[in-house]
């Protein structure tokens, strides 16, 4: 029987994984801009590799997209684990949403992540398992009842209103004339969504 090292990919060679690392770069910029319609051929021009280079470290469309989405997961994992060690519950909720505003600013496949989270139990078995979405899962709730319970949440306030919140945020970058706010525009908005999640906000910026 292998053993768990065994089983482990071989890393992959300096320049092998820096141009993996271009593409990804590249394909979240352009994921973000314009979704899973992006143009391949932009993303390898973005990263300075050929099409062909893509192609053999992601095969195609599909396995890019899985590949931005598995780390976005990653990033909502690091705030939600983040938020998850501040005792207070308002400051906890306060900073899972600033954290995640921030992370979907760049990455529009947070998205994705907050839909899988929010989908209802009896849909789930149509998604491939994955264990780190059924931790963050537990933690968002969490994270949400705790805030709900103490007061500093509104009423009612679960992982679909984060989701809609986040996404809200998102709009502020995928709207191409919104891209290029005037200064304190984006701190603004954030601030409009942290008051319609938070009762009795202590400050008017995030």
């Amino acid at each position: 029987m292998p053993t768990p090292g065994e089983l482990t990919p071989p890393p992959l060679r300096a320049d092998a994984a820096l141009n993996r690392r271009r593409i990804l770069t590249a394909a979240r910029q352009q994921f973000t801009e314009h979704g899973a319609a992006m143009s391949l051929d932009g993303v390898a021009r973005t990263a300075g590799v050929g099409v062909g280079t893509l192609y053999r470290r992601f095969g195609g469309r599909d396995a890019l997209v899985s590949a931005l989405r598995d780390e976005a997961l990653d990033g909502v994992c690091a705030v939600a684990d983040r938020a998850a060690r501040v005792a207070d519950p308002r400051d906890a909720l306060q900073t899972l949403l600033v954290g995640l505003f921030e992370l979907r600013s760049t990455d529009r496949a947070v998205d994705d992540v907050l839909a899988e989270v929010e989908r209802p139990v009896r849909d789930r078995h149509a998604a491939r398992p994955d264990r780190r979405t059924d931790v963050l899962r537990n933690t968002i709730a969490g994270l949400l009842a705790s805030a709900t319970v103490s007061g500093a949440a509104r009423p009612g306030f679960v992982a679909r209103d984060l989701s809609l919140l986040v996404r809200m945020a998102g709009a502020v970058v995928d709207v191409p004339s919104a891209r290029s706010p005037e200064p304190g525009a984006r701190l603004r908005a954030t601030g409009f969504l942290l008051d319609g999640a938070l009762r009795g906000r202590r400050s008017a910026g995030p």
